[in-house]
């Protein structure tokens, strides 16, 4: 090993306020770790890793390390820093099988996982940990993401991600390779199918353009194609990379171990933008630098530049009038990437930014509820152990918003309860059963707003009848019967009202039956009204009622604006509460 793991730990200052732990993005406790790898706790070590870091075994290589951890190392400042990644490799990749993860019971809650890179990744494990089912989708057939098909071999190896693979299936982890949300299987689809929420974490494959001439020729191709599979590409012996950032860097390499002997990488400015060991490393390859080109055009034979004019403050004056042919077999353009938008366009209510990532909250949540998103995605293209980072808040805030979710729904069941099967139709129900401690009991149910209907109902019926009852008297007993006739009116109508009022309020046992029978004193009146002045043909005339008693008996049920539940003991007055309910 070229870093001894346990020399580099003896260095370790353990410093009260660690500055390499704050230089991380994710906060790897470093000094922690570094102690209970020194006192002998190797797996609790791994396991302190694993809880903070999902993907440290992964970060342990491709984090940009002398800007992070080691940058910020007090020991740094007048000598070499701790080699933190060579400790952290050592303990992750030993402890990767080793460490039991421990699950919450399930809750019954699923949910899907777009993508299988390091934020589909890290959130599938988290959530998981929280208990919930989840599932992986992923277009490749392979998990990993940029991981897999971004990272060359000699910089990751990819029997790593084999290893994760195995570690989520061991969770209970289901994925589902070469499946694309947003081809045969949409978003809405997922919902239907009784996911609770959606995480998005796609990464960013579109690779962008230089927009100049010759992009579409045959000798021209994209870096994040090529890094897929490297192995389908016949580039010959010069190469020209235009771009000169991490990832031209992994392209350069790459091209160099494929058996191109003549590799440049162009850049616009006047340095690299890659990390420092990324850009020695392409340098020690054998990858040549030109700096301060533009690049004009593409052409069959290669590239086409101009030279950068700067002034004395390094400021862009302009460009030199003479172009510069450089013969190339083949030209990698290699200037980033932006996201596909397959999710955008097929989700109803989903946005994206000006630059086409998925806009978010600071919690990860999209335009649409339920969806979170996270990773390159949002961010852009940003290294792995920020995405991770980020992934860990938007965790959390799913599992708030499934919570928040559950819990409106439980309350609404609560209100519910007992009601399913009720036909809004109806006013009363009464059930009987037992309660939690065995004892009989009686629960009446009343639908106000259906009774408010009835009684409304009644009381216009009503009306009708009487100011029909006037006329037909009027015609056949005269004028001297009338006043007789509407005092009896008027006493129906009130009494109308009244059972009305009773209906609207809250009611308990009481006054059910208080206003049942109202309502059935009410009708009866009418009925003896019309029929004491009128005869059997007139009062079927004008008395052909449209409600009746059985709208109120036991049986009827309820589901809606349920006001009131009684429960009642049945202990040694069983019979008489038992002919009671029957009456009902």
């Amino acid at each position: 090993m070229a870093v001894h793991v346990i020399d580099e730990a003896n260095r370790c200052l353990q410093c009260k306020k660690p500055m390499c732990q704050q230089g991380c993005p994710i906060h790897t406790p470093i000094p922690a770790m570094i102690k209970a790898l020194k006192e002998g706790g190797l797996e609790e070590a791994g396991a302190m890793l694993f809880s903070n870091n999902p993907m440290s075994l992964v970060c342990s290589l491709v984090c940009n390390h002398e800007r992070q951890c080691e940058g910020h190392c007090v020991l740094g400042r007048k000598g070499q820093p701790v080699h933190v990644s060579s400790i952290e490799n050592y303990i992750s990749d030993t402890c990767l099988e080793r460490i039991d993860v421990q699950c919450q019971p399930k809750n019954g809650k699923k949910v899907a996982v777009i993508g299988a890179g390091p934020a589909g990744i890290t959130i599938a494990i988290l959530l998981t940990k929280k208990g919930y089912s989840v599932t992986i989708f992923d277009s490749r057939d392979k998990i990993g993401g940029v991981l897999q098909y971004g990272i060359p071999e000699f910089r990751l190896p990819k029997a790593i991600l084999e290893r994760y693979k195995k570690k989520l299936l061991s969770m209970g982890i289901r994925i589902r390779p070469n499946t694309t949300i947003g081809g045969a299987l949409e978003i809405k689809d997922l919902f239907r199918d009784g996911y609770e929420s959606i995480f998005i974490g796609t990464g960013v494959w579109r690779p962008k353009k230089l927009g100049i001439k010759g992009e579409s020729l045959g000798n021209v191709h994209f870096a994040i194609d090529y890094l897929a599979n490297p192995d389908a590409y016949d580039l010959g012996d010069r190469v020209a990379v235009i771009g000169v950032g991490n990832s031209a860097m992994d392209v350069a390499r790459t091209v160099i171990r494929k058996g191109s002997h003549h590799v440049t990488l162009y850049a616009r400015g006047s340095h690299s933008d890659a990390s420092l060991h990324e850009t020695q490393y392409a340098m020690l390859d054998g990858a040549k630098f030109e700096f301060s080109r533009n690049i004009v055009e593409i052409n069959d034979n290669g590239p086409v530049f101009q030279q950068i004019l700067y002034d004395e403050e390094g400021n862009v004056t302009g460009y030199s009038g003479e172009k510069e042919q450089v013969y190339a077999d083949s030209v990698i353009i290699s200037i980033s990437q932006g996201p596909k938008s397959k999710l955008v366009n097929t989700t109803e209510g989903l946005k994206a930014t000006r630059n086409g990532l998925l806009q978010t909250d600071e919690q990860g949540e999209t335009t649409v509820e339920g969806i979170f998103a996270s990773g390159d995605v949002v961010l852009g293209a940003k290294t792995v152990v920020e995405a991770v980072a980020y992934s860990k808040t938007v965790a959390d805030a799913m599992d708030a918003y499934m919570k928040k979710k559950d819990m409106k729904e439980k309350n609404k069941k609560d209100e519910n309860e007992g009601f399913e099967d009720f036909d809004d139709e109806k006013i009363f129900q009464v059930n009987t059963g037992n309660d939690n401690d065995g004892n009989k009991k009686v629960t009446i149910t009343f639908n106000r707003r259906k009774a408010k209907d009835v009684t409304d109902k009644a009381v216009d019926k009503v009306a009708d009848v009487t100011d029909k009852v006037k006329d037909i008297v009027t015609e056949k007993v005269g004028e001297e019967n009338i006043e007789k006739v509407m005092d009896k009116v008027d006493e129906a109508k009130d009494k109308a009202m009244d059972a009305k009022d009773v209906f609207v309020e809250k009611v308990g046992e009481e006054n059910i039956q208080m206003a049942k029978d109202k309502v059935k004193n009410v009708v009866n009146q009418a009925k003896d009204i019309v029929s004491e002045f009128v005869g059997k043909d007139d009062y079927e005339e004008v008395y052909t009622h449209d409600f009746n008693e059985d709208d109120f008996v036991d049986e009827d049920a309820v589901n809606e604006d349920v006001e009131t539940e009684d429960d009642v003991d049945l202990g040694e007055s069983d019979d008489l509460l038992k002919d009671e309910v029957e009456d009902l």
